[in-house]
């Protein structure tokens, strides 16, 4: 296979797993961003000490391609899952939420409005096939269910927010998906569960990552024992982690078997 320098743009979650992935299919790859950290969306920022994630994000049960990754990297014991407990703001009072009896003290909905919203998030807890879903609305799909009254108390304020103008441009395929990864994402019936990273991840991510960089920037400068003792130091800040271990490996080759003058950075197998 023909190897192939590739740069991606920006340090999302998107582009590190497709730098990843090229990584692992054995191209050579840049990854260009312009913040002052990697993660995109998903980073945080320093609220006078306390961590807080740019947008709100969860973690459900049926995430299995995050499940592979974390496992993949060796983090699979960093992620924990804990009980949530929800609220629903109407007509100037805050409202408990996200359980059937929540449901049913809900005040804002007649009964027969709750049954119909109960039976559309359990008919689309099921659905597999969302092809007929995606070229439906997800406005008319609601208020399909629901009718125009529990449309406009559920559902008109948070699209408002949320999607201004285009509220009328979203498939009910898209909101649907949602909807179904989360009601899946319950310990039973009365407990929605939802996971999240230990602080540690973000603090032991931040210093592999500091002296990966460093160690990254010497390997290429063919600095052998400086670049192994960064990597080194990857490894204690975020054990486990298979890059740095990687590359303390060929540091040490390459210290025995220094690679020639017109060395491209790029490491060549001699075997399988």
């Amino acid at each position: 296979m023909r190897k192939v320098k590739t740069a991606v743009v920006g340090a999302g979650p998107m582009g590190l797993i497709c730098a990843l992935d090229l990584l692992k299919a054995g191209h050579e790859v840049d990854v260009y961003e312009r913040d002052d950290r990697i993660g995109g969306m998903s980073a945080h920022f320093d609220f006078d000490g306390l961590a807080i994630e740019r947008y709100y994000h969860f973690i459900c049960k049926t995430d299995y391609p995050l499940f592979d990754l974390l496992a993949e990297l060796n983090l699979s014991d960093r992620l924990h899952w804990t009980d949530t407990k929800m609220g629903f703001y109407w007509n100037g009072r805050l409202y408990k939420w996200g359980t059937p009896q929540a449901l049913l003290r809900f005040d804002g909905l007649s009964l027969i409005e709750k049954i119909r919203y109960a039976l559309q998030v359990m008919k689309t807890k099921s659905v597999k096939d969302w092809s007929a879903l995606d070229k439906i609305g997800a406005l008319p799909w609601l208020k399909s269910w629901l009718g125009e009254r529990a449309y406009k108390v559920l559902w008109e304020r948070l699209f408002h927010l949320k999607f201004y103008e285009l509220s009328d441009q979203l498939s009910a395929a898209w909101l649907g998906t949602r909807i179904k990864r989360v009601a899946l994402s319950r310990r039973n019936l009365l407990h929605e569960s939802l996971g999240y990273r230990a602080a540690e991840i973000d603090r032991g991510l931040g210093a592999m990552l500091e002296h990966y960089a460093t160690g990254f920037t010497a390997y290429r400068a063919m600095q052998w024992g400086d670049a192994e003792q960064a990597f080194l130091k990857a490894l204690q800040a975020m054990p486990g982690d298979g890059p740095s271990a990687m590359y303390v490996e060929r540091c040490r080759a390459f210290g025995q078997t220094p690679p020639g003058a017109d060395w491209d950075g790029v490491w060549t197998l001699t075997s399988k």
